[in-house]
């Protein structure tokens, strides 16, 4: 029965919190505590972890994004993107599956787009299109004088080079009903990175309690979460998705009376922050909302690829039958070139 699960769970969030109170009190033995699951110091190993998921994963035949949804060409979307857009990302990857299944949803990973320079860069990244995000997996970032590979914590990254990565993307865009609440926003987003970029991935972190945080937010019930009862205090580690509602609430495009800040961590997955769960007017802040899901064309997706290819192949063909001569082939280099070779 319901109540019964609601009752269950309550225990379970209890006695998790029972343990975080005693992790405090102990102090001392909280790097002895965190030692039972040591920090990554590396990467995460996704190449491993997929071949080890692969046989439960072709069991698994979770929730997929809507086939119905608009399709935005990406070099369309990159020329009006908006500090704080939100998107959602699906792979037909076994990690994907796992995490969507988990969940019972359609994505596995979420980012907030930052558009804009941070304090101290040059001005040169305010039309940079970077998103806001932590990972366990290693990435190519790019803010302030981080410029090489990093991994297990928050970082920007280069969009067009992230996709690489991913298969399905969808944005909801950040709209906003003046231009004031427009620069509200960015300049509120634009100040959490500035402060969390480079803290730890959760799940990755050395102290046990802060990786116990996301099996208590699953516990907990939704009546629990409603009161508020168990909001964190500290925001010092994040999972993609707390991290995307964190930057939301903190930039006053979600409500903060019914998100308050210290629920962020309740958005334990991804999915928690799609059009389906979230897009009441009261999730809202006053004149701003998060608009509907709209599947951007991955420029790096394989079917534009072998677009892109067979064109030039064509061309190629044509120019060597000795007729009218076509223009010298490349290979893409970019989204841009991607896009244009296979429209």
């Amino acid at each position: 029965m319901a109540w019964q699960t609601d009752l269950w769970r309550t225990v379970v969030a209890l006695l998790l919190k029972l343990v975080f109170i005693c992790a405090e009190l102990l102090g001392a033995m909280r790097d002895a505590l965190g030692s039972l699951w040591p920090a990554s110091e590396s990467a995460f190993d996704a190449a491993a972890t997929e071949e080890l998921l692969a046989p439960l994963a072709r069991r698994l035949s979770p929730p997929e994004p809507r086939g119905d949804l608009p399709l935005l060409a990406y070099d369309d979307y990159a020329a009006q993107a908006q500090t704080g857009d939100l998107l959602l990302f699906c792979a037909d990857t076994p990690l994907s599956k796992l995490v969507r299944a988990l969940e019972n949803g359609t994505y596995q990973h979420t980012a907030v787009v930052v558009k804009a320079a941070l304090p101290g860069e040059d001005e040169a990244y305010a039309e940079k299109l970077r998103v806001l995000m932590a990972t366990c997996t290693a990435q190519v970032v790019d803010f302030r004088d981080h410029h090489g590979v990093e991994s297990n914590e928050v970082m920007l990254v280069d969009l067009a080079r992230f996709l690489r990565n991913e298969e399905t993307v969808v944005v909801r865009r950040v709209v906003c009903d003046d231009a004031r609440k427009r620069a509200d926003v960015t300049r509120k987003v634009v100040a959490v990175a500035a402060d969390t970029l480079g803290r730890p991935y959760n799940l990755t972190s050395h102290r046990l309690k802060e990786r116990l945080e996301v099996v208590e937010s699953l516990a907990l019930p939704g009546f629990v979460k409603h009161r508020h009862w168990f909001d964190r205090k500290t925001y010092d580690t994040y999972v993609c998705s707390t991290l995307a509602a964190h930057t939301l609430i903190a930039a006053d495009v979600l409500n903060s009376d019914k998100h308050p800040l210290g629920s962020d961590y309740y958005f334990s997955f991804p999915s928690l922050l799609d059009e389906e769960h979230l897009s009441e007017a009261d999730d809202f802040a006053a004149g701003v909302a998060l608009g509907p899901e709209v599947r951007l064309e991955n420029p790096w997706d394989p079917r534009i690829l072998s677009r892109a290819r067979r064109r030039w192949a064509a061309l190629r063909a044509t120019f060597r039958a000795g007729r009218p001569a076509s223009p010298a082939w490349a290979p893409p280099t970019s989204p841009s070139s991607v896009i244009e070779t296979a429209t």
